[in-house]
């Protein structure tokens, strides 16, 4: 729960740091080292996360936070709640455990969401490629 509103934290070493519920509205981001850091419902609405690979993909109406990261030495994971998974596991274990369910469509529509930015961002190839 850290204010951490406009903070310059180009480059900074965030490794395993819990920014759980941080406020990094306009916080500076660029290179920052983020791996296996929690920000499970921090807000990084007008973070500059330029040279960082991160989709904040927004709430599900249960109060979870997915966000899409792509950190060096951790490679793509999709990130909400507790879970820390790379995208094929995250289909995977929602189709299971949300699957049919009105909060599995919406599960899906973030995950497809997730998927369009990626390719937007020139980040890489669709889900169907990968």
């Amino acid at each position: 729960g850290a204010d951490l509103q406009g903070a310059d934290l180009q480059r900074a070493n965030l490794r395993g740091a819990d920014l759980q519920g941080a406020d990094l509205w306009r916080a500076d981001l660029q290179e920052a080292n983020l791996q296996e850091a929690n920000l499970w419902r921090a807000d990084l609405q007008g973070a500059n996360l330029q040279t960082l690979r991160i989709v904040d993909a927004g709430l599900r109406s249960d109060g979870y936070r997915f966000c899409y990261t792509d950190l060096p030495g951790e490679g793509p994971r999709i990130k909400a709640g507790c879970r820390n998974l790379t995208p094929a596991q995250a289909r995977e274990h929602w189709t299971k455990t949300r699957g049919g369910t009105p909060l599995g469509e919406e599960t899906f529509l973030i995950l497809d969401y997730i998927d369009r930015m990626i390719v937007f961002r020139g980040w890489g190839p669709t889900k169907g490629d990968r």
